[in-house]
């Protein structure tokens, strides 16, 4: 009777020793998921590496998943990249720039005009964008900038909406670019109307606004 006993202890205590992660502080994070992937083979310990990187990515928290192992984190990883794809289908279908002189000043007032279709699955409660405004024959953009706009409502799963933004910094604007000029907008971060981060590539971004 003792021999069933005594397997029955072993299964157990393996059972508990399986690593997991730990997010408790920076120190946790790093030597548990050193201790995870020292446990696998090269193939499997470079994709567990490569699945915190996106577990810990922006928009992501990597706290949320204290206590998995290897194959939950690994289905954590593939949820967080569906996610990622589906907030890439957050679409600026056009972008123009209006300006018109202003009689309460010698600057010009510029409105850029957005519109935008959200197909991804969430509620979007503030886009983050960056704006140049650019000519084919001109090697340097006439002007970067980055701006946000706060939907109220949010916009929701399947709409699309015209966004009509006046520039943080009017004057910037107020330049002679020619009719031939290009405004081109990406969005590089989108919020729930929570205010929490649900998707951004800001850290990607080759230049900060000028």
């Amino acid at each position: 009777m003792k021999k069933p006993l005594l397997l029955c202890l072993l299964f157990s205590l393996t059972a508990c020793s399986e690593s997991v992660l730990e997010t408790s502080d920076a120190s946790a994070l790093r030597q548990s998921t050193e201790r995870m992937a020292d446990a696998l083979d090269k193939d499997s310990a470079a994709r567990f590496r490569e699945d915190i990187a996106i577990l810990n990515g922006a928009g992501s928290d990597i706290r949320n998943h204290q206590g998995k192992n290897v194959e939950q984190i690994r289905a954590a990883a593939i949820a967080e990249l569906e996610r990622h794809a589906s907030l890439e289908r957050f679409t600026l279908l056009s972008a123009k720039v209006n300006q018109r002189q202003n009689a309460y000043s010698h600057f010009r007032s510029t409105r850029l005009e957005l519109v935008v279709r959200n197909d991804t699955a969430y509620e979007i409660g503030e886009a983050f964008f960056e704006a140049r405004l650019i000519s084919p024959d001109r090697a340097l953009p006439w002007l970067t900038e980055s701006f946000s706009y706060r939907s109220r409502p949010a916009i929701q799963p399947g709409e699309e909406a015209i966004w009509r933004i006046t520039p943080m910094v009017e004057r910037r604007w107020d330049i002679d670019f020619p009719a031939e000029a290009e405004l081109t907008v990406i969005a590089y971060r989108l919020d729930d109307p929570q205010g929490r981060t649900l998707y951004s590539i800001e850290d990607s971004l080759d230049d900060g606004p000028e």
